[in-house]
Order: structure tokens, then sequence, then C-alpha cells
């Protein structure tokens, strides 16, 4: 990943006034002044070029021959075109020249002759064959070891020594420290002092403020390197030294060397780290003190290491002793062992044998069994075939049978059925007949009765009738008592038995119809308990069937309106995701899905994808956890940032990249966090601190806060009970889901970032500079997350490094 970003107040200032004359030379400026192998220059034709070494930040330096001196080797530098033409330049290379030649040591690279030719300026110098320092420690695949530093350290304090007796180096790095090795011998060198003045007033260094290499500048030396003295050389020299023993260089809050390295003594290592002190008057007064301070540690560490490499050797020969014993031990027992398999296998052998011939036994006894049973099984067969059709006919003649005895029981239940309906018809005749008979008789008795009773009448009425006629005539003349026409008592006593036997029979007739009213009474509540009862039935098992519906139907709305909850409370897995993204980017961490951007599929998927799909992953996830995509902390607008896996670093083949920015690796980022909308503002520092140390005042109040320490922002934070983001969080938030060198895609431009734009990335067109920081936010370079500025405009402080 690519930190392109504007320079911090110090970078500024350092590239501002070197930019006068440093540079680097364009391809057409080089060829333009390229020396030709064999061609000669100088006095009398005395140097003939062999080959080109380098190109540096002022010339070009050359292998040559020296034809006065039977062509011995030495290195030729000559002063770059454009440089020429400024007098202020062409009088650094005489300085440079001058102060050289002044200084007379082994560990100094010694100047032998100087001149012009055809508008050249060049001088001629020792010709180290061999490397500089950088070459040397990217060479070692583990760390350097003190014992072979020390001896290349010692040389270069030691010249040191001599040229700070005349001048200040001011640019002390590896690449101006040349090795030379003939066996086991180091021998160094310290080269190109282009930036050292002589003690002796001069007018070069008047407006030279950081001149330097930028990692390797004491803290003074950014500043105003026209006032440095002979201690920032040493604080140059103990970044050599830190960086040479840990790989890393000493940048911010750097851990002690003895921390990273536990062959490292602690006393070792703060003498090492005396020299980067910030403030000059803690360092070492001279390279001689320095020199004097390191001398007892090589005995130390040497004691340490050879006590160190006694026990080792010890414990070697312990191990050894071991291994010997365990060797013997291991001898007698595969001899052991070699006998035992012998012997086993000529046991195995022995076995073997007998077991071929058990073998052709058992092969000729199982034939001879095998023809037995196949002879047994085709007798088997033949009987089976006789019992089967044996069985068959048994069966069929059983089947037979029961079918015809199922016929004659099918008949006579039919009959028995016929019969029982019959005799049901009969009874209901005869029931019939005699309830009929019974009427009819009811009916002539009825009949007899009215007529007996209207005959007696008849007879009362005939008899009242003639007696009037008797009676009448004799009532003529004389008035007499009237008798009365009641008959006689043997008449009465006929009649009441007529009148007895009649009333006997209406009430026998009256009693059987009863008794008919009554079974028939009984039988029909008989028939309709019956109809009751299977009504009921009938009732109760379609109504156990309609609650056994009914509760089917609870269950299944009662599971339908759990699920339908169960889907509402639960978020959705794939956050918001297409399902055949998330299905290809999920990443199981600790029990949870996440979503996986190290993931070969992700990486197809393209910068304009990766960006969609991030920021819908941020919404989904915010929405699944109900948090706020947006918030503010201490008057601060924070980001949500979702958990994620990611690959951090830039891959081997991106352009320009630094070593510092690899090894890529995946980094699993397992919680939520917030990170700033925009970078910290001057405003809110002011509030805050209650001071604005910014350098760029002018851009305003948004603009953001710049020219601060470390330490100073950790003051801030903890009053604002904030954190620093470690350095795997502040790129996990800056690439907002993407794999392209920047949040924005391939490239940037200064529309979009604040940045030189004198110094376009990779094949990127050339824009704007704009020499000072802008408004948080004001261009539009938000990534998918929504935060801005993560490119450009001011360098930013991490918890940790890379």
């Amino acid at each position: 990943m690519r930190k392109h970003r504007s320079l911090d107040l110090f970078q500024t200032l350092y590239e501002a006034s070197v930019e006068e004359t440093l540079y680097e030379a364009s391809v057409e400026e080089v060829n333009e002044m390229e020396l030709k192998e064999g061609q000669v220059l100088g006095e009398k034709e005395r140097y003939e070029v062999v080959k080109r070494l380098g190109i540096g930040g002022m010339g070009i330096v050359y292998l040559v021959k020296d034809k006065m001196l039977e062509n011995d080797l030495m290195a030729l530098k000559i002063i770059l075109g454009k440089l020429l033409k400024e007098e202020r330049a062409r009088q650094r290379f005489r300085n440079e020249i001058r102060i050289a030649r002044k200084l007379k040591h082994k560990s100094i690279l010694t100047v032998y002759d100087y001149g012009e030719y055809k508008n050249l300026m060049y001088y001629t110098m020792e010709y180290v064959d061999g490397k500089n320092m950088r070459e040397w420690m990217e060479e070692k695949e583990d760390m350097v070891l003190w014992e072979e530093l020390w001896e290349i350290t010692r040389q270069i304090l030691e010249g040191l020594e001599v040229a700070h007796e005349e001048t200040v180096h001011r640019d002390i790095k590896p690449e101006n420290i040349l090795l030379e090795q003939k066996g086991q011998i180091i021998k160094a060198r310290i080269c190109d002092f282009g930036l050292a003045q002589l003690k002796s007033p001069s007018v070069l260094l008047t407006s030279m403020q950081a001149m330097g290499t930028y990692n390797y500048m004491a803290p003074e030396q950014m500043e105003d390197a026209s006032h440095v003295d002979r201690r920032a050389d040493l604080y140059s020299i103990g970044v050599m030294l830190y960086e040479c023993l840990t790989k890393k260089l000493p940048v911010g809050k750097f851990r002690s060397i003895s921390r990273i390295r536990e062959d490292i003594s602690q006393e070792l290592g703060q003498a090492i780290e005396k020299a980067l002190e910030a403030e000059k008057e803690d360092r070492y007064e001279s390279a001689r003190e320095m020199l004097d301070a390191l001398v007892p540690f090589l005995a130390r560490e040497r004691q340490k290491k050879e006590e160190k490499a006694r026990l080792a050797r010890e414990e070697e020969a312990r191990e050894k002793q071991a291994v010997l014993a365990k060797e013997e031990e291991a001898r007698k027992a595969a001899l052991l062992r070699a006998r035992q398999e012998q012997e086993a296998r000529e046991k195995q052998a022995a076995l073997a044998r007998e077991e071929e011939a058990r073998k052709a036994a058992l092969l000729r006894a199982r034939q001879e069994q095998e023809a037995r049973e196949k002879q047994a099984a085709l007798a088997r067969e033949e009987e089976a075939k006789k019992a089967a059709l044996l069985r068959a006919q048994q069966e069929k003649k059983e089947k037979e049978q029961q079918e015809a005895l199922a016929r004659q029981e099918q008949e006579a239940r039919e009959k028995q059925a016929a019969l029982a309906r019959e005799e049901e018809a009969k009874k209901a005749a005869l029931l019939r007949a005699r309830q009929e008979k019974r009427d009819k008789e009811r009916q002539e008795a009825l009949a007899r009765q009215e007529q007996e009773a209207r005959e007696k009448q008849a007879m009362q009425e005939q008899e009242e009738w003639q007696s009037s006629l008797v009676h009448g005539e004799e009532n003529q003349e004389e008035e007499k008592p009237v008798q009365s026409s009641s008959p006689q008592p043997e008449e009465n006593k006929a009649k009441r038995k007529s009148y007895a036997a009649l009333w006997i029979l209406l009430f026998f007739s009256l009693c059987a119809y009863g008794l008919y009213q009554s079974w028939e009474s009984q039988e029909q509540e008989r028939l309709n308990r019956l109809a009751k009862q299977k009504q009921e039935r009938e009732a109760e098992l379609a109504r156990k069937q309609e609650q056994e519906r009914l509760n089917r139907l609870a269950r299944e709305e009662e599971n339908r309106q759990a699920e339908l909850a169960s889907k509402q409370s639960r978020p959705k897995a794939s956050y918001g995701l297409p399902d055949s993204v998330w299905e290809n980017c999920k990443y199981s961490h600790q029990g949870e899905w996440i979503l996986d951007m190290a993931s070969s599929h992700w990486g197809s998927l393209g910068f304009q994808n990766q960006v969609k799909y991030a920021s819908a992953y941020q919404e989904g996830y915010a929405r699944a956890k109900g948090l706020e995509i947006e918030k503010s902390f201490s008057g601060i607008t924070m980001r949500l940032i979702p958990p994620g896996r990611f690959w951090m670093g830039s891959p081997d083949g991106e352009r320009d990249r630094s070593s510092n920015e690899g090894p890529r690796h995946p980094v699993i980022i397992s919680k939520a966090f917030y990170v700033g909308k925009y970078e910290v503002t001057q405003g809110q520092w002011q509030s805050v601190m209650g001071n604005n140390p910014a350098y760029f005042k002018n851009a305003g109040n948004n603009a953001p806060i710049e020219t601060v320490s470390w330490d100073s922002c950790n003051a801030f934070l903890e009053k604002s009970k904030l954190r620093f983001l470690t350095e795997a969080e502040w790129e996990y938030a800056c690439r907002a889901g993407t794999t392209t060198p920047f949040n924005l895609g391939n490239n940037i431009t200064p529309d979009q970032v604040n940045y030189d734009g004198n110094y376009p990335y990779a094949d990127g067109q050339k824009g704007v500079y704009r020499q000072t920081t802008v408004a948080c936010g004001s261009l539009p370079n938000a990534n998918a997350w929504g935060c801005y500025d993560f490119h450009g405009n001011v360098y930013e402080w991490c918890q940790d490094n890379y």
C-alpha cells in the first residue's frame, strides 16, 4: 500500500533548501555527458575510461586507468552538466575536492588529482574494489553480529576523529561508507564530503538548511545544517549502528536494541543509543569519546560469546555422547532385531510351507466336499421341486376348498339373512293381522253395543207408546195414578250381564292395544337410542378431527410466527451482499462470519465492485448489529469500520514499492471500531491542548494539525479519551476493501489528493503543488467507508510500526 503524502514541516524545509543543488539527472543529460569506454581525458590525456561506476546527487563516477602510473585503477568523478552552469555548485564541487585532499587517514577515501577538461570538472580518487555498507547490510540474511560490525565502526570513528579536526561530514549514511574485504579483513573508508565545509569562513552554506539524508540527519541538522557540529555526524553513526543491528530505522518512539535482540546486552544498546539522543548536549562530545565508550564492550561481548560457545560446545559434546550412546543402543537393537527378523523369516518360511501344504490339503478336501455338496444340492433341488409341486397342488386344493367353504358360508349367511327377513316379515304380518283383528273385533263390539243400545231405546219407546194408548182411554173417564214402566228384576239382571261382558271385552282390547303400543314404543326408543349413539359417535369423531385440525393449524401458525419473528430478529448472514459474493468471500472467525477481502474471489472483482460491496458491507453490518455508521466522540466525527480480513502491505510487483511496504501478508481485524472521518484539525487541537503549533496556520482552523510529536499526540488522545490506530487498523481503514495501490484506484491526481504534483506516481501526469496543507475533507478523496485524506495533506502517527 503506497502512502503517497505531501511532506510535513521538516521534510518541506529540507526539499525547499536542497532543490537548488541536488536533483536527479535526466536520461538525456546523462547520455549527453556519458564518457565512452576507452575515452581519454585530463592533461596529456592521462586517464582512460574503463566503465561507469554510478551516478550521484552531483555527478557521475567512472573507473579509469592512470596511464602515467602504469595503468593503476582509480575512480574519477565529474560534475553534472546542469550544475556546471551554477557557480555555487561548482564552488561546492571544488570544496569537496579541497576538503578530501586535506583529510589524510586510512579510513578516509584519498583524493589524488583534480582539473578541468573540455568543460568538464573532475577529480580522481582512490578506487575501492568492494561495495558500500548498504549493499553489505542487504546481503546479510541474518542479523549482523557486533563483533564484525565493531571493526567497521572503529575504523569509521577513527576516520571521523581526524575529519572533525577540519570539518563536519553532514551526510554519514551506509551509501557513503565503502567496504573492501580481503579474506577475513574488512577495510572501511568514508567518502563523499560534498556537504562538508572547512572550519574557515565560506559562503557555500549560508542557505544550506537541512542538507543531508533525511533518515540519518540529527534533529538540529533538519533545522539548520550550516551550524551543526561533529555531534551531528555521531547521531548519523548511531542511526547506522541501530539499523545494522535491528534492520529497522530508529523512527519516532523506537524500541531499545536490547529488547529487539537478546544477544545484545542492555549496556551495549544504551551505549549506542546515547548517540541517538535528540539533544546534542546529551550525545558523545567526540568520535574518540564514542570509540572509548564502545571499546570495552568488544571484550565483554567476546567473553559472553566465548562463554556461550563453551557452553554450546559442552552441550554439543553431551548431546554427541548421548547420540553415540543412542547409536550404540540402536546398533545393538538393530543386531537383535536383525537376528529376530532372520529367525522370524525362517519361521515364517516354515510356517509358509506348512501353510501351503495345509492349503493344498484343504483345497482337495474342499473340492471333494464341494462335489458332495453339489450332489446333495442337486438331490435337494429335486426334492424341493417335488415338494414345491406337491405344495402347489395342496395349496390349490386347499384354496378351492376354502373358496367352496366361503361360498357355502356366504350362501348360508345370505339364506339366514333371507330367513331372518322372512321371519321378520311374518312377525310383522302376524302382528298387523292380530292388530287388524283386534281392531275389527273392537269395532264390531262397539257396533253391537250401539245396536243393542238403539234396540233397547226403541223397545222402551214402544212400551211407553203402548202404555200410553191403554191408559189414555181410561183417563178419559177418571184420573188414575201413573205407574212405572221399568223392566222387571230378571230382565234387568240379563241386561247387566250383557253390559259387564261388553266392558270386559273393551278392557282387554284396550290392554292388547296398549301392549302393542308399548312394544312399538320401546322398539322405536331402542332404534332412536342406537341412532342417537351413532350420531353422538360420529359427532364426537368429527369434533376430535376438527380439534386435531385446529390444533395442527394452531401449531403451524405458531411455527410460522416463530419463524417470522426469528427472521425479523436475526440479521441476514450476508450483510446485504449478493449471495454470489458472500458465499465466495465469507470467513469464519471466532464463531462469526466476516468479509474476507484477502480472498482470491474478492481480488478478481475489480476496483469499482470492491468499492460498491465494501460500502454495502459497512451498511449491512451496522444494520445487523444496531450500530451507527457515523457518530461523534469528544467533538470528533467518526466512521464505523466493520471487521474483516485483508492483505496488509504492497505486492512485490507494485510500481515504486519501497522495501518497508512488505512483505505482504493477510491480517484479521476481529472487531469493529471507529476512526476519524477527517484528520485532526488545528481548531480541534486548539480546543483540547490550548495551543496551535502548526506551521501552516494560514490554511485555517479546518486544516490538519502538523508539526506535532508522537508524545504530544498521545497527550491529545488521552485528554480526548481516544487512542492511536495500530498500523494494521490504519491500513485496513485506508484501503476500505480495495486492493489497488490507492483507495481511489491505480493512481491519484493533485485534484484529488494534496501532494507535490511535480512528482506523480508511476506514469501519472504532473499537477499543481500547493506548498501548504488544505482544509480536511475539501478534496474529493473519500474512500468506500466515508473517510477523507488517508492519502496526502500530512503524515499521520500510528501506535506501532509496520
